[in-house]
């Protein structure tokens, strides 16, 4: 219950912690001086569907400033001042003492995690496995033979499945 309380406890904090460097961020940036047009701001008219992944892979590849419509003097100005400033935000905070210690305290729990993950397979999965096997085989002995080779059919298929990564139900 103690590390279920501090796991709380952390997890608590890392969301404090990033909302606030979003927050900053998002103050950084809007808090612009400059007078703004009063003019509507008119968005990009929507794609047509099947203009090709070509142009969906160029549209994810631009900043969402560009896509949004900025002059070339806004977006030069985004890519000289605001974007190395925001680089170095992030990087000055991934280097906070407070971050460090927190990702310290994730990777240290995503062990604990792992481990306990390992440990419930090796006692859960064959267990399982067990019941799916007696599930399947009271299954089959109440069908009568043609369904019987039609129900081993399936669970071939099933099995074939669970081996590329799908269910497991009898």
């Amino acid at each position: 219950m103690q590390d279920r309380a501090r796991t709380q406890f952390l997890s608590a904090v890392l969301l404090v912690v990033v909302f606030s460097a979003g927050g900053l961020v998002g103050a950084a940036v809007s808090g612009n001086d400059r007078p703004t047009t009063s003019a509507p701001v008119a968005l990009p008219a929507p794609e047509a569907e099947g203009q090709g992944e070509e142009r969906e892979d160029a549209r994810r590849n631009q900043y969402m400033f560009e896509r949004a419509g900025a002059t070339e003097a806004q977006a030069e100005r985004i890519r000289s001042e605001i974007l190395p400033w925001y680089q170095q935000a992030l990087e000055d905070l991934w280097a906070d003492s407070t971050v460090q210690a927190l990702d310290h305290v994730r990777d240290s729990l995503r062990g604990e995690f792992r481990a306990a993950d390992r440990a419930i397979e090796d006692y859960y999965d064959p267990r399982r496995e067990a019941l799916t096997d007696s599930a399947r085989a009271l299954i089959r002995a109440a069908l009568d033979p043609a369904a019987q080779l039609v129900y081993d059919s399936l669970v071939n298929e099933r099995n074939r499945r669970n081996r590329d990564g799908g269910d497991r139900h009898p």
